[in-house]
C-alpha cells in the first residue's frame, strides 16, 4: 500500500469580475484550500479490460484520483458528472502542468478564478465535468476532466435566422496516470450527448464546437467534424509610421467594443441572411461577454507578468467611407522579452461593414484592403510594444490576406492539421450538411 500522499495548501485570492486590474484599495476575498496531489503509488495498475459487474481491487488510498485504480472505459462503474467546487479546483490544479504557461500554480489559480467569474462565465455560462469512478459509493475518484462554455450562435436554414444556443468546449484533460486507458473517449461519448439539452432552457442546443489539439481523427470519431483551419501571421514592426498610412485610423478601447460587438452581430446575421438562402449553416455571436472575457485572460498574464495591463484592444480605419474594424487580444507564453517565442497577438474580429457577401480575390475592393492593412499596422506597433512574437489571423478572408501581405509580404496562408482544428458536432437532423461560418479565434476557449 502507498503511503498517504502530503498535503500542500494553496491560498487562491479571488477579486471581483472585471477586465481590467483592480486598484490597491479594491478588497480581495481570501479562500485557503486544501488539496491533495495524486500520490505516487507503489503498486502496479491494472492493465487487462475490468467487466461491468466485476468491482476492482482499490487500494486504501481517499485521494480525488488513484493511480492504483483502473477500469475498462466502457465500465458502469465510470460517469460523467458536474464538478463540484472542490474537484473543479482539482482539475485546475491537475492540468496547471499544461495549461499555466508562465505562470506560478498559485497565480494560475487565481487566474481560472477570475475567469470563471467573468458575465461570459457567471451564471452557468461555465460548466466544469468531471469522469469518475463510482466502483465505492462513498468516494468520487478523478479520472479526467474538461469544461463547457455556453455559447450563442446564430442558425441559418433556408434563408431563415435564428438564435440558439451552442456550447464550446475546453480544457480537455486525463492526468499522466490515468492515460492509454480511453477515458477522454468515454468523457467525450457521455459529454456529446448531455450538451444536447445543457443549459438549452431558452434556445434549443443544436451544436458544439472545439479546437482540437490532437489532429481531427480523434474527435472526428466522436461526431465532431473537422472544418478547414487556415491562419496567416504578420510580423511586429515598431516603426512610428505604422498608424496613418492611408485614411483616419485610431485606436480602440474597451469603452468601444459594446456598440462595435453589437454591430458585428447585425453583421454576421445580414451575412447568414443573404448568403444562406438554401442549406443549413450557423455561426458563433461573438457578443461583447465573449470579448471581454478574452481580455479578461489577456490582462491577468499582463498583470502579472508585467505588472501592467494593456488598452488598446484594436483599430478602426475609415477609408473613403469604408469602415473597417479589428478586435485582438494579447496570448501571452513567456515573460521573456528577448526569446519571444509563445507570445502572440491574436486577431479575434475583423469587420468591414457594406463588404460584398460572397467575392473572390480579383473582385476585392481596394478601399476594403487598405483599411484592413491601415488597422493591421496598429496590430504591429501593439504587437511590437507587448513583444509580441508574432500576429495571428484565424481563417482570413482574401482581402485580410490581401491587407497582410501588403503590411508583411512574408505573410502566407497556412493550413494546421494538428493544431486549433476547428471542430463541430451537430444535433440536428443527421443527414443535415452544415455550414461552419465566421470560424475565427473569437470562439476559442
Amino acid at each position: 500500500m502507498s503511503a498517504p500522499p502530503a498535503v500542500e495548501q494553496v491560498t487562491v485570492v479571488t477579486q471581483p469580475a472585471t477586465t481590467t486590474a483592480a486598484p490597491a484599495s479594491t478588497p480581495t476575498q481570501t479562500t485557503t484550500v486544501v488539496t491533495q496531489p495524486a500520490a505516487a503509488s507503489t503498486t502496479q495498475a491494472t492493465t487487462s479490460p475490468v467487466s461491468e459487474t466485476t468491482k476492482p481491487v482499490v487500494t486504501a488510498s481517499k485521494t480525488l484520483d488513484d493511480a492504483a485504480i483502473a477500469f475498462d472505459y466502457k465500465s458502469a462503474h465510470l460517469r460523467l458528472d458536474v464538478a463540484t467546487t472542490e474537484e473543479a479546483l482539482y482539475h485546475s490544479r491537475r492540468n496547471a502542468v499544461s495549461w499555466k504557461g508562465p505562470l506560478q500554480l498559485e497565480a494560475y489559480l487565481r487566474r481560472e478564478a477570475h475567469l470563471a467569474n467573468q458575465a461570459f462565465t457567471r451564471d452557468g455560462g461555465l460548466t466544469t465535468w468531471v469522469l469518475l469512478s463510482t466502483a465505492d459509493a462513498s468516494e468520487r475518484k478523478y479520472l479526467a476532466g474538461c469544461e463547457t462554455y455556453r455559447k450563442r450562435a446564430f442558425l441559418s436554414q433556408d434563408g431563415v435566422v435564428k438564435e440558439v444556443t451552442a456550447h464550446g468546449i475546453g480544457s480537455v484533460f486525463v492526468p499522466e496516470e490515468h492515460r492509454g486507458k480511453k477515458y477522454a473517449e468515454r468523457m467525450m461519448e457521455e459529454l456529446g450527448e448531455r450538451l444536447r439539452t445543457w443549459k438549452a432552457e431558452q434556445y434549443p442546443c443544436l451544436f458544439s464546437v472545439l479546437y482540437s489539439d490532437i489532429g481531427k481523427k480523434f474527435y472526428s470519431r466522436l461526431g465532431w467534424v473537422p472544418f478547414p483551419s487556415s491562419h496567416i501571421h504578420v510580423r511586429p514592426e515598431s516603426s512610428s509610421m505604422l498608424w496613418e498610412k492611408h485614411g483616419n485610423v485610431e485606436p480602440l478601447h474597451m469603452t468601444d467594443l459594446p456598440k462595435i460587438c453589437a454591430l458585428d452581430e447585425e453583421l454576421i446575421k445580414k451575412r447568414l441572411q443573404e448568403k444562406v438562402q438554401t442549406g443549413t449553416a450557423v455561426a458563433l455571436i461573438p457578443d461583447y461577454k465573449t470579448i471581454e472575457w478574452h481580455h479578461a485572460r489577456e490582462e491577468f498574464l499582463a498583470n502579472e507578468l508585467f505588472g501592467k495591463a494593456p488598452y488598446v484592444k484594436g483599430a478602426r480605419a475609415d477609408i473613403n467611407g469604408h469602415k473597417v474594424y479589428a478586435i485582438w487580444t494579447r496570448v501571452f507564453g513567456t515573460s521573456d522579452m528577448i526569446n519571444t517565442k509563445g507570445n502572440t497577438l491574436h486577431i479575434l474580429r475583423i469587420l468591414v461593414e457594406e463588404a460584398p457577401i460572397d467575392v473572390d480575390s480579383s473582385d476585392l475592393h481596394p478601399d476594403h484592403i487598405a483599411g484592413i492593412a491601415s488597422v493591421l499596422r496598429v496590430a504591429q506597433r501593439e504587437a511590437a510594444e507587448w513583444h509580441m512574437h508574432e500576429i495571428e489571423i484565424w481563417n482570413p478572408h482574401p482581402r485580410t490576406l490581401a491587407a497582410a501581405q501588403i503590411v508583411d509580404p512574408t505573410s502566407h496562408l497556412i493550413h494546421r492539421d494538428s493544431e486549433s482544428i476547428a471542430s463541430l458536432k451537430w444535433y440536428g437532423n443527421s443527414e443535415t450538411s452544415v455550414d461552419w461560418l465566421e470560424a475565427d479565434k473569437s470562439g476559442w476557449c
